[in-house]
């Protein structure tokens, strides 16, 4: 396919999904608003103003000079540099590639005022030209590194690979321009901030720069709510595939300067990301706007490819088809912000194999509490998964409906963090692979009754709540059918037990239940077991009262049959 066709398809395609979405500001998006806004203005921002850097907005400032609104305006700005990336692209890599490429994560940001279509073409334009002309390579590098000081390695890197693989560049002028434009414009964002505040730079890394633990270092890619593999399959596939087919078809070209360049580079990436104090942050259709990065380096891959089978892969045309219609589907810039609840499969993990998949705290809790605060302790509603705060042994950290479980003294330390996995017999204990303490605020509100938790471990474990399940009063196989006069009822159920906790018990209190057979009911309250005092319910009476003792913080019902 010729670039220009295939540059006018792909404008035509972002044309289409302009229009059917609603251009909204997410994230930073504000910032780059109003930073273009003071520059269509004449004016610099005032110093301090924005912790992003002033150059993808001086792109769009002159579009909001011309009187566009500040939507329209970075939605072409995005659409342009998108465009002439791909038209640079597909004049070096078979289309089909180009497909897989562009049309996917990257689509959702189209008519957002964010940098990512601005570094996503940047990194696509440098690693598409590294091979043919590694100058221009240099100096997208550069341009992409004034909004994130902390990628500027890239143009050490690619400088490194391009020599490595051509030892002429050294004595071409050319090359020397491109990479002492690159270092220049690397160089613009922290001039600028130690100019006007002294300082090289508000927005380096977003966090301080640490030892990582495996988990933090490959969450933005692996991870199955914010990674890039899980979100983008096709893509995964597609990089898995190439590079098991050089691997056996030509194994050197792993080992060529783009492929190099191009791996080297996602581990420096991973570990920028990785350094985000908000990994889990919002602005996103809930993959991570740091894995947007990584897609472009996949380009020096495909080129291989192309190199070893001629350009002959029409057999890609479907898969690069379906993969366009996914990306489509799934990245349609209409799409709402998914930061606050699990994706399908990390849902899947979480409830089925709760041990597989340990992601970051800020992850789990935030996707199950859809709140950006950290609050623990959070729990899968049927408690498959529990993250437990560390508080020295001082309060109770098991979230209502979960049983509570004694944890091991690590995940008892003031300020560490453990995953409690549901097993067959219990839970299994291990660490939320983090390198330093998390914060969190307990959330009291969402823990058992402190004085109840010892009376409820007891009984729980008694009753092997392992082989039971949480139900909802009212449920339309629950014992317990209604309560009066009660705040709030815990239950756990199986055919011939059932254990309830009524909490904030008033006066004339009652649960009303329904058994399919006859059951001896035994009753705590704070101060211990109410002795001689049973109940029994029997089949065939409909539903029978249970009076609760009243007033009570709590009453503890454990029924077993007779």
């Amino acid at each position: 396919m010729r670039p220009a066709v295939a540059a006018v398809v792909f404008a035509c395609l972002l044309l289409t999904l302009a229009a059917t979405s609603s251009p909204r500001v997410v994230g930073d998006g504000s910032e780059y608003v109003h930073l273009a806004a003071r520059l269509a203005s004449g004016h610099l921002p005032a110093a301090g103003e924005s912790r992003h850097f002033i150059f993808y907005s001086a792109l769009a400032a002159p579009l909001l000079a011309l009187g566009l609104t500040a939507a329209a305006a970075f939605t072409l700005l995005n659409g342009l540099l998108l465009a002439a990336a791909l038209y640079i692209t597909v004049s070096r890599l078979h289309w089909t590639w180009c497909a897989i490429v562009f049309a996917g994560p990257i689509l959702w940001w189209l008519d957002k005022p964010h940098t990512e279509p601005f570094t996503f073409a940047m990194y696509a334009i440098a690693f598409a030209l590294l091979e043919s002309a590694p100058w221009w390579s240099l100096a997208a590098a550069g341009v992409a590194a004034t909004q994130n000081p902390g990628n500027a390695a890239l143009v050490g890197i690619l400088a490194v690979a391009a020599v490595a693989g051509r030892i002429s560049l050294l004595k071409d002028r050319r090359f020397w321009m491109g990479l002492a434009a690159a270092a220049a414009l690397a160089a613009l964002h922290p001039a600028y901030y130690l100019v006007r505040l002294g300082t090289p730079a508000r927005l380096a890394f977003t966090g301080d720069a640490r030892w990582m633990t495996l988990r933090e270092y490959v969450t933005v890619l692996a991870d199955p709510n914010v990674g890039l593999l899980p979100q983008a399959p096709v893509f995964a596939a597609a990089v898995v595939a190439g590079s098991l087919l050089l691997a056996f078809r030509a194994p050197r070209r792993l080992l060529s300067q783009g492929v190099v360049a191009a791996v080297t580079s996602a581990a420096w990436l991973a570990f920028v990301a990785a350094m985000a104090t908000n990994v889990n942050h919002g602005g996103t259709p809930g993959l991570s706007r740091y894995a947007t990065w990584f897609i472009p380096l996949a380009i020096p891959l495909f080129q291989e490819i192309d190199h070893v089978l001629g350009r002959r892969v029409a057999w890609m045309a479907l898969p690069a088809v379906v993969s366009a219609a996914l990306g489509v589907w799934a990245f349609h810039p209409a799409r709402a912000e998914a930061a606050d609840q699990p994706t399908r499969l990390a849902s899947f993990l979480w409830t089925r194999h709760p041990s597989i998949d340990n992601p970051l705290p800020e992850i789990f809790a935030e996707r199950l509490r859809g709140l950006d605060e950290n609050w623990l302790p959070v729990a899968t509603p049927g408690c498959e998964k529990v993250l437990l705060p560390g508080r020295g042994g001082r309060d109770s950290v098991w979230p209502m409906p979960c049983a509570p479980v004694t944890p091991p003294a690590r995940c008892q330390e003031p300020g560490a963090t453990c995953y409690a996995n549901r097993t067959r017999t219990g839970y299994e204990f291990v660490g939320t692979g983090v390198s330093a303490p998390q914060p969190f605020r307990l959330a009291r509100g969402a823990t058992w009754p402190l004085s109840a938790e010892p009376f409820v471990a007891d009984a729980l474990a008694s009753l092997a709540w392992w082989n039971m399940d949480v139900r909802q009063v009212g449920d339309p196989d629950a014992i317990i059918r209604s309560s009066r006069h009660v705040g709030h009822v815990v239950l756990w159920q199986a055919a011939n037990r059932l254990f309830a906790l009524a909490i904030d018990v008033a006066p004339d209190a009652e649960l009303i239940a329904q058994v399919t057979q006859e059951m001896s009911v035994a009753l705590t309250i704070e101060s211990g077991p109410i002795n001689g005092t049973r109940v029994r319910l029997r089949p065939g009476l409909g539903r029978q009262a249970i009076v609760l003792p009243s007033p009570q913080p709590w009453v503890m019902l454990v029924a077993e049959a007779r």
